[in-house]
Parts: structure tokens; C-alpha cells; sequence
């Protein structure tokens, strides 16, 4: 007797299945949503909340051995608290932060700070002086009071923080602190993608550049050439459709 005979025929899905497909779907939309182009880490963060709350609105034990697993995978291939910290540097995120009682707002910095402190430390160069001495104090009241515009862009809200200044009592003598490096670390942070899915694709449009015949070509047409293969296919893709709304409303 074939080990196989007992097996339902492929059109008939078992009853007890009906369950697992149905937390499989929360997986799978999951990774089509971090999957996509310009997928950023505090849309990561956005998702990863999302398949808790339905997998726990679940309710079974498979649901939340699921769920553990799902947690697991932050600690080994990703890291959870880089996409938080990206989200409560957005304009949505700020408010949200503010809207939260004091002992919440406690425990978010010490989750988000260090991890702030450790990407902070790539752009720590001599010539910042009091203004990276000054980043952890800049981190939390621009947090707890700062005032942003909810459907504010972050990368217009950062590039507009340049040049300016911040008076912090009780910190660098009550004297300005300049923000342009805290608004460029906020702008290299909220600007991480969630996955390689863009790099990746953003080598095959690259690849297509160079061939066999045009190997020596020089470092400047190269960058100008991918620049503008690029631009065209996200705004294509973004932009235009955007523009394109704007103007039926």
C-alpha cells in the first residue's frame, strides 16, 4: 500500500486548516506590505503592530505560538526597536508620543534613546561640538515638546530643522544649540528602508547601465545615468500618480 493513499485529494482542504490559513494570511500581508518599494522602517513598525493585534484578536494557542515566533524573528534577523524609534521620530509618531501619559513616555525613551545615541555615533565628528554633547537632551524634549503638523512629511520637517536653533533650559548654558545634526541623524533614521526588497531591485535597474561595451565608462556619466533611471522609475510610479490625484480633487 502506497504511504500517499490516505492523503485528501489536492481540492479538498481540511476544516481544521481553515484556522492556520487565516493566521497565514496576517504573515503574508505582512511581508507584501514591508516587501514593497519604499517601504521605510516606521512602516515596519506600523505592520509589525498590525499582525500582533490580529493575531492575539485570533485568540488560539497556535495563534500566539505564532505570534512568539513572529517576536523571534525581530531579535535574530531584525531589529524592532530601529523601526519604533524611526516611527516616533515621524510627525505622526511625535503626537502620538505626546498624547501618551508621562509613564509611557518613560518607558518609549528608554527603549528608542540608546538606540538614537548608537546611530548618532556615525555622524559624531570633532567639528560638532556642543551639539552632539547636547543630542540626548535635544532627543527628548523635541519628543516631548515639540509641536508638528500631523500629515507633515518628515524628510520636509528634518530638512527644514537645518540651520536652526533650540534653547533648552538648564542645558549648554541656556545658550542655542544648533539642529543640524540632530535633523540629519532624524533624516538618515526616517529614511532606512524596512527590507533589501529596494536595494535589490535598485541593482537591477542599475545593472542594466553597464554591459560588456561600455565597461570604461566614467564614475560621473555612471552616477548621472543611474540617478535618472531611478527618479524615472519611483516617480513614475509615486510622484506622477500623487500629482495626478492632487488635480482631481
Amino acid at each position: 500500500k502506497h504511504r500517499y493513499s490516505d492523503a485528501p485529494p489536492c481540492i479538498f482542504i481540511p476544516q481544521e486548516w481553515s484556522s492556520i490559513i487565516e493566521m497565514l494570511e496576517v504573515i503574508f500581508e505582512f511581508t507584501e506590505t514591508i516587501e514593497k518599494d519604499l517601504c521605510l522602517q516606521q512602516d515596519l513598525y506600523i505592520a509589525a503592530l498590525t499582525v500582533e493585534q490580529k493575531l492575539q484578536t485570533i485568540n488560539t494557542q497556535l495563534s500566539f505560538e505564532l505570534l512568539n515566533l513572529f517576536r523571534q524573528r525581530f531579535t535574530s534577523t531584525a531589529d524592532i526597536h530601529i523601526s519604533m524609534l524611526a516611527y516616533y521620530l515621524t510627525p505622526k509618531g511625535i503626537n502620538e508620543f505626546q498624547a501618551r501619559p508621562a509613564i509611557q513616555q518613560r518607558n518609549i525613551i528608554k527603549i528608542i534613546k540608546p538606540k538614537f545615541l548608537e546611530i548618532s555615533k556615525e555622524f559624531l565628528i570633532p567639528r560638532f561640538g556642543s551639539e552632539g554633547i547636547c543630542l540626548p537632551a535635544i532627543f527628548e524634549y523635541f519628543l516631548k515638546f515639540i509641536k508638528v503638523e500631523e500629515g507633515e512629511s518628515p524628510l520636509f520637517l528634518y530638512e527644514n530643522m537645518k540651520n536652526e536653533t533650540i534653547i533648552i533650559p538648564q542645558v549648554n548654558n541656556n545658550e542655542g544649540i544648533d539642529l543640524t545634526l540632530f535633523a540629519n541623524i532624524c533624516l538618515a533614521i526616517v529614511s532606512l528602508p524596512a527590507s533589501e526588497a529596494m536595494v535589490e531591485r535598485c541593482f537591477s535597474q542599475i545593472k542594466s547601465i553597464t554591459s560588456d561595451f561600455n565597461k570604461s565608462m566614467k564614475k560621473d556619466l555612471f552616477l548621472a545615468l543611474a540617478t535618472l533611471k531611478l527618479c524615472l522609475r519611483y516617480e513614475r510610479k509615486y510622484f506622477f500618480s500623487t500629482a495626478n490625484e492632487e488635480e482631481e480633487e
